[in-house]
């Protein structure tokens, strides 16, 4: 419930931030001001809140369930796990500098 609220409290937060600046731009135009790169600052704090209340809201509804690591994998070392044969370059820029300093040499 308290998710629902928040969530629905960040949405509103956000809408009335677009609609606020939207409004600021008309009134600019209206009144021949020079236009500024940014929105106001109000603006800005209000997306903000906004945003971060949505994403809490979220967050706190997420119902995680923990990782378990299976048998086979617990029982190997970090340097057991990363030597596979996915991880192994063959064709690599040592071969290109070892030309290279051969040439130079000769």
């Amino acid at each position: 419930m308290l998710t629902n609220v928040l969530t629905v409290i960040g949405a509103v937060l956000l809408v009335h931030a677009g609609y606020s600046y939207r409004h600021y731009n008309q009134l600019i135009s209206v009144l021949d001001i020079v236009e500024s790169k940014y929105p106001p600052f109000d603006v800005i704090v209000e997306l903000v809140v906004g945003f971060l209340l949505v994403v809490i809201a979220q967050t706190i509804s997420l119902k995680l369930k923990p990782m378990k690591v299976s048998a086979n994998i617990r029982s190997k070392t970090y340097a057991e796990t990363m030597t596979n044969s996915d991880f192994m370059v063959f064709n690599h820029r040592g071969k290109f500098i070892a030309d290279r300093l051969r040439s130079s040499v000769m």
